[in-house]
């Protein structure tokens, strides 16, 4: 992926915005420095346009958002490089920035979840209002995996979305759960 492809596409169908998560060599993956003015910019348009009603958000590719870049972590790159108080500083300035602009989206909002949702990219679906998954679609908060807390907002929403005692399931495993499971658990309105 080209450094001068946008992170985030947007479309306008009559008064409906479509925001489409382009990274679909990386499964999406966020992180990138940048990223968080993207998205933030997208939101900030949106909010500004008084003909949106509705907003759509889905990934480009066979996933919604594999989740952070888990290979620029590894490598302490971009967001993740330097000592603990710049990681903490890039995570506040980016990662935290995404999810704040979309939270903060003034018209109601639904996440298209295409594919997989892992890490941040399932807290960044929980942000929306509505979320309908495919039937293929993959859900995991799986950052325990990684040694990590969801820092980004998730393990607030989580147990306001599914109920503490799944939300807990999800956190303190790190499984991931198919899309009829998330259906029942209420995670998603409904897969199709």
């Amino acid at each position: 992926m080209s450094q001068d492809t946008p992170l985030i596409l947007t479309e306008k169908r009559g008064h409906i915005a479509i925001l489409t998560l382009n990274r679909p060599d990386a499964m999406n993956a966020l992180g990138a420095p940048g990223d968080g003015d993207q998205v933030a910019a997208a939101c900030e348009a949106i909010n500004d346009d008084q003909d949106i009603r509705c907003v759509i958000l889905t990934g480009a590719g066979r996933a919604f958002s594999a989740g952070g870049d888990v290979k620029a972590m590894k490598a302490r790159e971009g967001a993740f490089s330097g000592n603990g108080v710049k990681v903490r500083d890039g995570y506040r300035k980016n990662i935290h920035r995404i999810v704040r602009a979309i939270y903060g989206l003034e018209v109601p909002s639904i996440a298209a979840v295409n594919g997989a949702a892992i890490g941040l990219g399932c807290d960044v679906a929980c942000m929306t209002d509505i979320r309908i998954g495919a039937d293929t679609a993959k859900f995991g908060v799986t950052f325990l995996k990684l040694g990590l807390i969801p820092g980004d907002g998730g393990a607030w929403l989580m147990p306001r979305t599914i109920g503490m005692s799944r939300a807990a399931e999800l956190l303190f495993t790190g499984d991931v759960i198919d899309a009829a499971k998330a259906a029942e658990w209420g995670l998603i309105s409904k897969a199709v």
